[in-house]
């Protein structure tokens, strides 16, 4: 009877421990998600030339643009929010402030959701075309889809906040854009001149940051003044 005990006892601790580190594994990958920016990896080109390789980061209340020889920081903080340029060839960064506007001051952007569906990469799009006055002589088609399996809320609170600096009026279309952008397309057209950018994505995921300064220049960066 004793044997029999303690064998139970044994049992009930080592099922105690499997059940205690499953659920500390189940903690540490959504602790692991909790942490996780998005990243995306696109390519940008103007008037069909070799295409470029940009990779973009978006946290909460932040975002990184790399494009290799520099990288843009943006932070959008409670007290202030900054553009900090960086640049690896000079080892030199600078910081600019954003100057954000109320939305009552904002000129207003037009979204339209149009029936053009098509598959861009591995994603199924709509084509949402916006237009004046927020976007000037800019013509601008995004194309969204909705079949993403990442969390890209932190994106659009940024696109939108973002909205509030002038010149980039046309991002508050995300307040009312449904889903994620695979190809944006911007058309300015003027006598003599035709210039049309187009930014598509190639790969998007939720990654844990390696880089301990990913928002941050290196400190032994010089700061501009």
């Amino acid at each position: 009877m004793d044997l029999l005990r303690k064998k139970s006892q044994r049992m009930r601790t080592k099922s105690l421990r499997l059940f205690l580190c499953g659920s500390f594994l189940v903690l540490g990958a959504h602790a692991n998600i909790a942490l996780a920016d998005l990243r995306v990896q696109v390519q940008e080109s103007v008037n069909n030339a070799e295409p470029a390789t940009v990779t973009h980061w978006f946290g909460k209340d932040r975002t990184m643009r790399d494009d290799g020889s520099r990288y843009i920081i943006t932070s959008l903080r409670a007290s202030t929010s900054t553009s900090t340029i960086v640049n690896r060839e000079t080892q030199t960064y600078q910081v600019v402030p954003l100057n954000l506007r109320s939305s009552a001051q904002l000129p207003e952007v037009v979204v339209t959701r149009t029936n053009d569906t098509r598959t861009i990469g591995a994603w199924p799009a709509r084509c949402y075309r916006l237009s004046d006055p927020a976007t000037r002589e800019l013509v601008i088609d995004i194309w969204v889809t909705q079949d993403v399996d990442v969390d890209f809320s932190a994106f659009r609170n940024l696109m939108i906040n973002l909205g509030n600096r002038p010149g980039s009026e046309w991002l508050k279309a995300y307040e009312v854009i449904e889903g994620f952008p695979i190809l944006q397309q911007v058309e300015l057209t003027r006598p003599g001149i035709r210039l049309l950018s187009e930014s598509r994505v190639l790969s998007l995921e939720e990654v844990v940051p390696q880089a301990q300064n990913i928002y941050e220049p290196p400190d032994y960066y010089t700061r501009l003044r």
